[in-house]
C-alpha cells in the first residue's frame, strides 16, 4: 500500500501479513465483528467546535493498531514465508489479532476503549467513537476512526498527559496539527475561528 503526504507525494510503502478471514466460520472462529468509528458529521463538528474555541486539533496514528487486539477465540494460521520455525506444517496460534481476521477491528477497538476508560475518559452519548475527559482545569476530546485519532484540549498539560498515556500502551505516530484526515483537507484559522474542510483527491497509481 502506498501512503501519501498531505501534498500527495509518496511518503512510504506498507506491507502486511494478513490472515485468511474468508475461511473463518461464524460461531466457531468469531462472534461479534462490529466496531464503531466516528461519523463524518461528528468529525466536522469536532473540528468546527475546536476552531470556534481557538483550539488546535492534533492527529495521532496508532502503528499496526489491529495487532494490539486480544483474541478471545482459538485461531491458528499458517506460518508466513521466510519466518517458518519448528516442524514442517506446524501452525501458529494467535493470541493477538491479525489483519484480515473478521474480529480484528472489534478486538482493537475493545482494547483502545479499555485503555481510554482506565485513564479517565468517558464515551460520549452523541457518538460511541467520541471520548471526553473532564477535570477541574479543562477538557480533552478524542475522536476515533480505527487507528486514526483526533485529539484536542483547552489545557496543554491534560493534552500532553493523554498523549503520554496512549503512548505508554501503543506505538504512536504524532502527526501534529491535523491538515489531512481520511482524505479530507483541513485548514483552520485560529485567529478568526474559521475552518475550511474539503475533499482531497489524488490520481490513482
Amino acid at each position: 500500500k502506498i501512503k501519501r503526504s498531505v501534498e500527495g507525494d509518496v511518503e512510504r510503502y506498507k506491507a502486511r501479513y494478513v490472515a485468511k478471514g474468508f475461511k473463518q466460520i461464524e460461531g466457531v472462529d468469531y462472534e461479534e465483528v462490529f466496531a464503531p468509528t466516528g461519523t463524518q458529521a461528528t468529525t466536522r463538528v469536532f473540528i468546527a467546535v475546536a476552531a470556534a474555541e481557538g483550539l488546535v486539533v492534533e492527529h495521532l496514528d496508532v502503528c499496526t493498531a489491529f495487532l494490539n487486539g486480544d483474541l478471545e477465540e482459538i485461531i491458528y494460521v499458517e506460518q508466513p514465508q521466510g519466518f517458518v520455525t519448528g516442524e514442517p506444517g506446524q501452525k501458529c496460534r494467535l493470541f493477538k489479532a491479525l489483519y484480515g481476521l473478521r474480529q480484528a477491528s472489534r478486538a482493537w477497538h475493545r482494547k483502545l476503549v479499555a485503555t481510554l476508560l482506565a485513564n479517565g475518559f468517558e464515551v460520549s452519548d452523541a457518538d460511541p467513537a467520541l471520548f471526553i475527559k473532564h477535570d477541574g482545569l479543562g477538557v480533552v476530546r478524542l475522536l476515533v476512526h480505527v487507528d486514526d485519532l483526533l485529539i484536542t484540549s483547552n489545557y496543554d498539560k491534560m493534552l500532553a498527559e493523554a498523549k503520554q498515556q496512549l503512548a505508554m500502551k501503543f506505538e504512536l505516530r504524532d502527526l501534529g496539527e491535523v491538515t489531512m484526515y481520511l482524505g479530507i483537507e483541513i485548514v483552520c484559522n485560529k485567529a478568526t475561528g474559521e475552518v475550511k474542510i474539503s475533499q482531497k483527491r489524488y490520481a490513482l497509481d
